[in-house]
């Protein structure tokens, strides 16, 4: 074993020690004539750097290239092996995802290369595009090492899941196999208890092989405060043949307590993802029984000023959606419900609640029959009003629809106006309306707005979420795709906004329907090529046809937006009736009466002119008590 460790000093002296000790996907940077980089300046060159210089037996021979490339390519060294000539070609494979070679020990030694075989000479790689070399390569193939690592002779204080930087030697990279060390001693906690430490942890390689990392897992040092006075076993466990073991070192590790700094943000709403803070936050593993909760205890005073007391048996427990680190896990307060008897569900336990919490939140770890509590965070917390966001997903074939009305050059400026009127018709509620699938958020709707409608029959939009969301206890509607439980209801089960419906409003395309207007052929017929039109260009922004196209494009942008406001507030409960709040929603979901620019009236009361916004016509609102409904299921914070 020792002998394998003067092999792998020998070869650091032969090409480098920052060639032979170099991280697992850093390129070698050796010296003594050994070239890692080629010249990228000739017309279709491609340029090489090698990973290591330095082969463990089983390992890869790695090159990185200067651009992706696919299909195969033909690697070539050629030179002298061992003192006398020898040259050897390879076929590898190339894929565009990955612009590097890999090849596989058995490949190597196939071509006769055996641990302790040196190579000086130039190295070729020819693709079907792209060619480079290295003309002067020096490469070692080594047996085995034997690890060691020297740990701080000091104690090293470390929470759970913090890593420690030790120097090493003859570590492996993850490509010729692995690193890791067992555990064995005593553990001594605080409490006076002793207890046997018997784990595996893993050693990986730092920025060179002369560096070791240690996580620190709970597997190994357990949950609770105090020292781990043990000896440290690195241990080889190549791609090829048995374990190479090195000597033990002795090692002393104080565990601190787990602990919560702080929660960021410190005012949220139910489905927002808030980050916990902290140090020693553990990965939940159940096939070792670990775990992790956040326990909030305290007082919890409502806008109203009733005080909510989340003690004992009522503490409000959390499980992490994620651990990211041993430093921040992500908590989410989702929407919980119950079923009243009257029929209506509702919001239940602390997602029901807004308000400010005055207490703590400490986390709870868990190892098996074992259970830790941290230290906590202590502090004011605020429980803010819920937000709704709107995911507005537009469909691929939303250009298609565009592209019918000689629109499609104007895509940006037509979404633009569609979210200028939703945030118009929402402003002073606590909603958003987002381009990008959100993130610090995990309870949000989706809206789909495609081209053709799916179910046949030309609707402009159609909310196929199940019932009358009265309260918006959902926070989560999909208004989009099939939606198979409203199908079994004998409704329409394809949601969305269909764009290409909007063209039934042309007299010449859809004669005789009740809904025709003639300024929908006046606005879009000189870009409609159904209607004999010429589809706009980028210079028509600035051309004699500027002005048309302005036009045409708010008279579109403004009926998908209404469509668009609409359908969310189907989705948010609408319309709101007095009946809703006394039983099961009611099954009306439009103003019962017809005012013109009223949102939530039914379709046949909305002509084109008063979707399109056109000159005359009534601002989109929501009526008195639509508007009072939304404030109060959705109040601005």
């Amino acid at each position: 074993m020792k002998q394998n460790t003067l092999i792998l000093f020998a070869v650091c002296l032969l090409v480098g020690a920052a060639t032979a000790c170099g991280g697992d996907d850093e390129p070698s940077d050796a010296s003594g004539g050994t070239t890692t980089t080629s010249d990228t300046t000739a017309p279709g060159s491609l340029g090489l750097e090698l990973v290591d210089a330095t082969i463990v037996q089983g390992g890869e021979l790695q090159l990185f290239l200067s651009e992706a490339l696919t299909g195969t390519a033909e690697l070539t060294l050629e030179g002298d092996l061992d003192g006398a000539p020898w040259s050897h070609t390879w076929t590898v494979t190339l894929a565009a995802e990955a612009p590097r070679v890999r090849l596989p020990w058995a490949e190597q030694e196939a071509a006769g290369v055996t641990p302790g075989a040196s190579f000086d000479g130039a190295l070729r790689l020819v693709g079907e595009t792209a060619q480079g070399s290295l003309m002067e390569v020096t490469l070692q193939w080594v047996e085995v090492p034997a690890p060691s690592v020297s740990p701080p002779t000091d104690e090293i204080a470390v929470h759970l899941g913090e890593r420690t930087a030790m120097p090493a030697d003859g570590l492996l990279r993850a490509s010729e196999g692995g690193t890791s060390a067992l555990l064995w001693g005593e553990f001594d906690e605080d409490s006076g208890v002793t207890r046997p430490v018997h784990a595996r942890v893993a050693l990986e390689v730092g920025s060179s092989r002369g560096e070791a990392v240690v996580r620190w897992p709970a597997e190994a040092l357990g949950l609770r405060e105090g020292v781990c006075r043990c000896e440290l076993i690195p241990r080889n466990d190549a791609l090829v043949g048995g374990p190479v073991v090195g000597d033990p070192v002795a090692v002393q590790v104080r565990l601190k307590r787990s602990v919560v700094d702080a929660l960021d943000p410190p005012a949220f709403s139910r489905g927002q993802v808030i980050r916990v803070l902290g140090r020693g936050l553990i990965q939940p593993d159940p096939s070792l029984g670990q775990s992790i909760f956040f326990d909030l205890e305290g007082e919890l005073t409502t806008e109203d000023g009733s005080v909510v007391a989340l003690t004992g048996e009522d503490v409000f427990r959390i499980a992490p959606e994620e651990v990211v680190t041993s430093n921040e896990a992500l908590v989410v307060i989702r929407s919980e419900t119950v079923e009243l008897d009257d029929g209506r569900t509702v919001l239940s336990g602390v997602s029901a609640l807004s308000g400010v919490f005055e207490g703590t939140v400490t986390p709870v770890l868990v190892l098996g029959t074992d259970t830790a509590r941290g230290a906590p965070f202590e502090g004011r917390l605020e429980l803010l009003p819920p937000r709704q966001v709107v995911y507005v997903n537009f469909l691929p074939n939303f250009v298609d629809a565009l592209g019918r009305f000689g629109l499609a050059a104007s895509e940006a400026a037509i979404r633009a106006r569609v979210f200028e009127v939703l945030r118009r018709d929402y402003d002073g509620i606590h909603i958003s309306f987002v381009e990008e699938r959100p993130e610090d958020v995990v309870e949000y709707s989706v809206i789909e707005v495609g081209g053709p409608d799916p179910n046949g029959i030309g609707l402009l939009g159609l909310d196929n979420t199940e019932g009358k969301d009265t309260g918006n206890v959902r926070l989560n509607d999909i208004i989009g795709g099939y939606n198979a439980e409203t199908r079994e209801q004998g409704f329409y089960s394809f949601g969305g906004v269909f764009v290409e419906s909007i063209l039934q409003f042309s007299p010449t395309l859809n004669e005789g329907h009740p809904l025709n207007s003639e300024a929908f052929d006046e606005l879009f017929g000189p870009f409609s090529p159904e209607l004999g039109g010429s589809p706009a260009t980028e210079g028509d922004r600035d051309g004699v046809r500027a002005l048309a196209l302005e036009d045409a494009v708010h008279a579109l942008g403004s009926v998908i937006g209404n469509t668009v406001s609409h359908e969310i507030g189907h989705s948010l409960g609408l319309t709101w009736f007095e009946e809703d709040a006394q039983g099961a929603p009611s099954t009306q979901f439009h103003n019962p009466t017809d005012q013109p620019g009223a949102i939530m009236d039914s379709g046949q009361d909305r002509p084109f002119e008063e979707r399109a916004e056109l000159e005359g016509t009534v601002t989109p609102w929501f009526t008195p008590g639509n508007r009072a409904y939304l404030e109060f299921i959705l109040p601005k914070p």
